[in-house]
C-alpha cells in the first residue's frame, strides 16, 4: 500500500512537470501512445523530423555527484539542436530510462531538467517509459535515451546544398565539453568523489561542474532567424561529438571544403588544460573536441552581416569560424589564417 502511494506521489510531480511544458498540440501524452495534433496550417507541404540521442558518458559522473537535472536538459538539447540544424521547428519529446531499479528521487530530477529544457525549446515533453533490467545494469546505475520530432516546410529545410566557394562559417559558443570528450576525459581522470570535488583554479569551478555543464541550446536564436527574421541560412551543423571532422562534413555538398580557421575564433581554458594533460596536439584535439564551438553556420557573404547582427540581437556572441572553397568534400584545419 505504502509503495502504491509512493508511486501515485512520483506520477502527479511527474505529470505537474510535463504539463508546463504542454501546447495546444497536445491530446493525450504519458499514456501507451500518446497524441500530438501539430499546427499546419501555415505550411504547403510539411516534413516530419526526428532526432534521437543519449547522454551515457555524463550519466557516471552524474552519479557521483548525486545530481540529475543536466542529463535531463542535456537528453533534450542533443535532439532539438539536430532538429534545428535542418530547419525544423520542435513539436514533442518522449524519454526512455532503463536502470536495475528505478529510484524516484532520480527520475523526478530527470524530469524536471527535460521540462525546463523543453519549456526553452518549446516543444511538449510527452512523457516516456521506464524499465528495470536488473540482469544489465548494475546496482544504482540507469541509462536514459531522449526522442524528438519536429517539423518542417519542404521549401524550408536547410541542407546544404546551396553552399558555394566563398561562403562563410560562423560558429557560436558551447557551454562545455561534449560527449565525445568527456568519454576522453575519463580514460586521463581517475574519476571519483575526490577528484571531481577538486577545484581547479583555471576553471575557477570543480572538474564535476565543468564536466557536468548543461550543452548550449540554439532553438531560439536559430528560429529568430529563420522564421522571424526569414534570414538565409545555407547549412548548419551541430558539433556534439567527434569534432569538427565528423559533423561539419554532413552539411557538405560535393566539390565543397570547409577551413576551420582556430585562430580567429576563442578556445576556452579548459581545451589547453586537456591537451596539456593528454599530451594531445591542437589538431588532435579538433578531432575529437568541440573546442568551445556548439554550432556552425554557413551563410552567404552578402548575408553575413544581417545574420551576426541578429545573432548579436538574441544574446549569442557569434565569430568567425572558417570559410568554404573549392576542393573535396571534408574538413581541413587552417592555422595561418588571418
Amino acid at each position: 500500500m505504502q509503495e502504491h502511494v509512493a508511486a501515485e506521489a512520483y506520477h502527479d510531480r511527474v505529470s505537474h512537470l510535463m504539463e508546463s511544458t504542454y501546447s495546444n498540440g497536445v491530446i493525450r501524452s504519458n499514456a501507451a501512445a500518446s497524441m500530438f495534433c501539430p499546427d499546419l496550417h501555415e505550411m504547403e507541404e510539411p516534413v516530419i523530423l526526428s532526432s534521437n540521442s543519449c547522454v551515457g558518458r555524463k550519466l557516471p559522473i552524474a552519479h557521483l555527484i548525486g545530481r540529475f537535472e543536466n542529463v535531463g536538459r542535456d537528453s533534450v538539447t542533443l535532439c532539438v539542436n539536430d532538429l534545428i540544424c535542418s530547419g525544423a521547428k520542435p513539436l514533442f519529446f518522449v524519454s526512455y530510462a532503463a536502470a536495475h531499479k528505478h529510484d524516484d528521487e532520480r527520475g523526478e530530477q530527470v524530469a524536471s531538467g527535460i521540462s525546463a529544457a523543453c519549456r526553452e525549446a518549446g516543444c511538449s515533453f510527452l512523457g516516456g517509459s521506464r524499465m528495470e533490467k536488473a540482469n544489465i545494469y548494475a546496482d544504482g546505475r540507469f541509462d536514459l535515451a531522449g526522442f524528438a520530432v519536429g517539423v518542417c516546410d519542404r521549401k524550408n529545410i536547410i541542407d546544404g546544398h546551396s553552399i558555394v566557394p566563398g561562403d562563410i562559417l560562423l560558429g557560436l559558443s558551447s557551454s562545455g565539453i561534449d560527449n565525445d570528450g568527456i568519454g576522453l576525459i575519463k580514460n586521463m581522470y581517475e574519476l571519483n568523489t575526490r577528484t571531481l570535488s577538486r577545484n581547479i583554479p583555471e576553471l575557477s569551478c570543480t572538474l564535476g561542474e565543468e564536466l557536468m555543464k548543461p550543452f548550449a541550446m540554439y532553438v531560439r536564436p536559430i528560429r529568430h532567424l529563420t522564421d522571424t527574421l526569414r534570414l538565409s541560412i545555407k547549412g548548419m551543423a551541430h558539433i556534439s561529438d567527434g569534432g569538427f571532422f565528423r559533423n561539419v562534413p554532413r552539411m557538405l555538398p560535393e566539390g565543397i571544403r570547409a577551413y576551420i580557421t582556430p585562430n580567429t575564433f576563442p578556445i576556452p581554458t579548459v581545451f589547453d588544460l586537456i591537451s596539456q594533460k593528454g599530451k594531445i596536439t591542437m589538431d588532435e584535439m579538433f578531432h575529437t573536441f568541440n573546442m568551445g564551438t556548439g554550432l556552425i553556420l554557413a551563410v552567404s557573404k552578402e548575408d553575413i552581416g544581417s545574420v551576426y547582427d541578429a545573432l548579436i540581437q538574441t544574446g549569442e556572441r557569434p565569430y568567425m569560424a572558417g570559410y568554404c572553397a573549392e576542393g573535396e568534400r571534408g574538413v581541413e584545419l587552417n592555422w595561418r589564417h588571418s
